[in-house]
């Protein structure tokens, strides 16, 4: 669809009456707001949040532009809108904005949004002035560590905004700017992975016999956007496995997922590694809708943020290394570091090099199946019970709460029911 067009389903079997909310004349309605419908750490999460407010007994609506990811929100029955707030190459779409500020603020009193909820920082400019124009509370998460600090100091100014940060460090770096935060965590469904834990699933030969890697092969799988710090991460992989493949270590595979600006450079480069070698050893996937299916072929994990999260739910051995640095293997005993750093995303003690990366990936790799064992089933308890996304929508719904408490919005939610009756 055209910047502008809705694609609404209307959705089934979801009550709003939960008893949490039986105080309200009706349930809560959000606007999320997120650039384009990408298969993201970012959008992945706004996904998983969305579907836990809904059964929380919140009412959500979705804008941001067509992406791969759009299917799966329209598959919660929710109103999903498609405006085009960035551009083919993923710059911000600057020239319509005010476009892009009048179809929200007729979204917010289409929709009677009560609050709007944005995770990106393009996106986030028109849908702050309209939240402001139409009166109703605003709040952004900040997910990483690029950030526009000007629009942040204006939307903590506010009364009636908000800003989210997803790791200790984000919050301690905003305060030092004299920005006000709210820390809450991203969150993920443990249950979702369950299917893809099993290393001896008839499922994960057959994914690897359909990407044509061989079934005794060593999978080591990472998965980023590929831009920027993270695409030279990637680099880094693939020298590094070349370099194992040098000395001897022929049956480990490196599976690359993920898309972004440099993605065809990093393209390029496997090729270039393979044909060196006269074998397929670096398979590029690009981004892909059901990354599950990836981590059921992988035996090791590389990477950050939420994909760490899905990487131990999954029950893979995770090596977390981030724009901001180097972690190494996750075990109980970095478990502090790494919510600290957000797996080294936002900040971290050590720099990433080619010769940890590549010494880290062959001890795991080589490791013994109880101690893998151990360290796996140790971090699966952890995620579930320090990162369920049913805490972090309960946290976010709290916040969300506190801010349409306000006089103000009290006065005009009810001037505003009158005017629909």
């Amino acid at each position: 669809m055209a910047g502008g067009a809705k694609r609404l389903v209307r959705r089934s079997g979801t009550s709003t009456n939960s008893t949490r909310h039986s105080r309200r004349v009706r349930p809560l309605r959000v606007l999320m707001v997120i650039d384009q419908f990408n298969i993201g750490g970012t959008e992945t999460h706004v996904y998983a949040l969305t579907r836990e407010l809904l059964r929380q007994g919140v009412e959500v609506a979705v804008a941001g532009k067509q992406g791969k990811l759009l299917g799966r929100f329209a598959g919660l029955g929710i109103p999903c809108y498609e405006l085009d707030f960035v551009l083919s190459n993923h710059e911000y779409n600057a020239d319509d904005e005010p476009r892009h500020r009048e179809l929200l603020a007729s979204i917010i009193k289409q929709q009677r949004i009560d609050l709007v909820h944005v995770h990106q920082f393009p996106s986030g400019y028109p849908a702050f002035a309209a939240a402001e124009s139409a009166n109703v509370p605003f709040v952004f998460t900040l997910h990483g560590s690029y950030y526009d600090e000007l629009f942040l100091r204006t939307i903590s100014g506010r009364a009636r905004c908000r800003i989210i940060c997803v790791s200790p460090s984000l919050q301690q770096h905003m305060r030092r700017l004299g920005i006000g935060c709210d820390l809450i965590a991203n969150g993920i469904e443990p249950g979702d992975y369950a299917a893809y834990r099993d290393l001896e699933a008839t499922y994960r030969a057959y994914v690897r016999s359909r990407l044509g890697i061989p079934a005794e092969a060593k999978v080591i799988m990472y998965a980023s956007r590929m831009s920027w710090e993270k695409a030279e991460i990637c680099e880094q992989l693939i020298h590094g496995m070349s370099s194992l493949r040098l000395k001897g270590h022929t049956d480990f595979h490196l599976m690359i997922i993920g898309g972004g600006k440099q993605d065809r450079l990093i393209e390029q480069l496997a090729r270039e590694h393979n044909e060196l070698f006269g074998a397929t050893f670096i398979h590029y996937c690009g981004e892909v809708d059901n990354i599950h299916t990836y981590y059921a072929a992988s035996d090791l994990v590389i990477g950050t943020g939420r994909i760490a999260l899905e990487a131990m739910a999954c029950c893979r051995p995770l090596i977390a290394v981030g724009s901001r640095g180097y972690l190494g293997l996750i075990r109980s005993e970095v478990w502090p570091e790494a919510w600290r750093t957000w797996f080294g995303d936002h900040d971290a003690d050590r720099r990433t090099t080619r010769r940890r990366l590549t010494s880290d990936m062959k001890e795991v790799i080589l490791m013994s199946g109880s101690r893998l064992h151990e360290i796996v089933t140790a971090n699966l308890r952890h995620v579930s019970s320090a990162f369920p996304i049913a805490r972090t929508a309960k946290e976010t719904l709290h916040l969300y709460e506190r801010l349409t408490r306000t006089k103000d919005f009290s006065t005009r939610r009810t001037a505003r029911k009158t005017t629909n009756d």
